[in-house]
């Protein structure tokens, strides 16, 4: 089991090499969710695993509380085992551990209506919170004020509440003056919730999400990113229409629409432009999407919305062969014989496996489509770091190391750090498929014609192990995306530096984690 082996990480090697605290969050989400292994099965893995602690104590009390509703040996000793661990946790600097820990013991006490210690507990998260500052990865921040939220009659007028409030500010500007507009608007709804709660003006967190929205919208015009330009006036719509004048959702309706207009116009040249009425269908169709993404979630699990999203190929994965019959007529007829980078700048081809001219319209434009997706997910809190924790912790077929990695792509991805985020991503969506392939019995290595030595086949002999077997569009997506010089070759790019940094942003870094996700739902299709 995971936790327990990251607990040892954890205890000998100290919080640096360990992710026990990405295993231990996955773990106590999964024991208050219907999907996933059932407490006892929870409880089974930790006794097998011979190691005693404290926080193992309290993952099998919580499990007989959550499963049964034992307080003598579910409930009560679970708080104890807690309180140890939060005070452990203090002691040896586990800080990540300490926001799950403290969390956790917030929940249970909430729960069983323990009032004046879950007080008590509120101010402690509040304090630590602050104490740490910027240090605090912004999940963490979210889970706590969270928790808050959630018990603020517990704290209602309290200092620590407004001490609360004004530190939230602070890190909301932070976020904003890093363009990190998302985090910004999630704080700011956050501070706008509390201010509710305690009935006190809320005005200036209402005026600061519209901020972000045309901060985000300006940032985005200014790098030419027209198709983000678009996505992000539509959500302001979504959200702050009941709060803007007409002249402002206005603009916002003219910058969707000129957004989009302008993305795909980036994509190559064009004998016309596509009309409002075609835009607005096309928004429609991605909005259904989200919507049900939605209904998914709440119905069953987040876990599965997600796995519904990937299975959505035909939209999602274009089609090789769709493009070489598509001749003539429609949208994508108008395409001029030229490749388009990440940033809408053109660059000679290269001789290579060729691709039709319609292929390549067709990748850009479904790349548009997933980060639209994406975005607008993560922008209504609809997906989040400890979903994807849990998708990935649940692959058994993947070594630690690659757990690891992947748990440290998905951190800075949602912390907006992405020129980290898309050099662990290249490396990890290869690593992925390398596993699948020998999970599968496909060869992995290949021996070196000079020297004789075995060697790791590179991710273009890796595809070629698996094209026969695996859906004709997925190897074709992966040839052209990562592979072959007369695609977009993202890998060798990467790899041998030739990426522009301007081009390690959020887009291509959502596309990596979309397309390691794909890959798990492709391989399972085909073996």
């Amino acid at each position: 089991m995971r936790l327990s082996e990251e607990l040892e990480s954890l205890l000998n090697s100290g919080p640096q090499n360990s992710k026990f605290d990405v295993a231990l969050s996955s773990v106590i989400r999964e024991l208050r969710q219907d999907w996933g292994r059932s407490p006892e099965e929870i409880r089974a893995d930790i006794i097998e695993f011979d190691i005693e602690h404290s926080i193992l104590d309290s993952i099998v009390g919580l499990s007989k509380w959550i499963e049964c509703g034992d307080y003598r040996d579910g409930a009560e000793p679970a708080l104890d085992a807690l309180r140890k661990s939060i005070d452990e946790a203090i002691k040896e600097d586990w800080d990540s551990v300490f926001y799950t820990l403290i969390t956790a013991r917030i929940e249970l006490l909430s729960s069983l209506n323990h009032e004046n210690e879950l007080a008590a507990e509120l101010k402690l998260g509040i304090h630590f919170l602050i104490e740490k500052g910027d240090s605090i990865p912004i999940g963490y921040v979210f889970d706590i004020v969270d928790a808050v939220i959630e018990n603020i009659h517990s704290v209602s007028g309290e200092e620590a509440l407004k001490a609360l409030i004004q530190h939230l500010h602070e890190v909301a500007e932070k976020k904003q003056n890093q363009n990190d507009f998302k985090s910004s608007r999630e704080i700011w709804r956050k501070i706008h919730e509390i201010r509710d709660n305690e009935e006190l003006d809320a005005r200036v967190a209402i005026n600061s999400i519209i901020d972000t929205y045309n901060r985000e919208i300006e940032f985005y015009q200014k790098k030419g990113n027209h198709s983000h330009r678009a996505t992000a006036a539509r959500e302001a719509i979504a959200e702050c229409d009941q709060w803007v004048s007409q002249q402002q959702r206005s603009q916002w309706e003219s910058e969707f629409i000129d957004g989009n207009k302008k993305s795909i116009e980036q994509m190559a040249e064009f004998s016309h432009t596509p009309s409002d009425e075609e835009l607005n269908e096309l928004d429609s169709a991605v909005e259904d999407i989200v919507d049900q993404f939605q209904e998914w979630s709440q119905e069953r699990s987040t876990i599965f919305a997600i796995k519904w999203l990937v299975n959505h190929r035909d939209l999602l994965v274009p089609s090789i062969e769709d493009a070489r019959r598509r001749s003539s007529g429609g949208i994508m007829s108008i395409v001029q014989g030229r490749t388009i980078s990440e940033a809408g700048e053109s660059y000679s081809q290269e001789q290579g496996v060729e691709f039709p001219q319609t292929y390549r319209f067709s990748v850009q434009f479904t790349q548009n489509i997933r980060q639209d997706i994406w975005y607008r997910l993560q922008n209504r809190g609809l997906i989040t770091e400890p979903d994807l924790f849990i998708l990935f912790n649940r692959r058994k077929t993947l070594p630690a190391n690659t757990h690891a990695y992947l748990t440290d792509f998905i951190i800075q991805l949602f912390e907006n750090n992405h020129s980290a985020a898309v050099h662990l991503g290249m490396t990890q969506f290869e690593a992925v498929t390398r596993e699948l392939a020998a999970a599968n019995g496909k060869s992995i290595l290949s021996r070196d014609e000079e020297t004789g030595e075995l060697g790791r086949r590179p991710l273009s002999s890796l595809v070629y192990q698996i094209e026969d077997e695996v859906r004709e569009a997925w190897v074709r997506y992966i040839q052209f995306r990562y592979c072959e010089l007369s695609g977009q070759n993202i890998r060798n790019k990467i790899a041998h530096g030739y990426l522009p940094y301007k081009h390690a942003a959020w887009g291509m870094s959502v596309i990596l984690l979309l397309d390691i996700l794909q890959s798990f739902l492709e391989f399972e299709e085909a073996y």
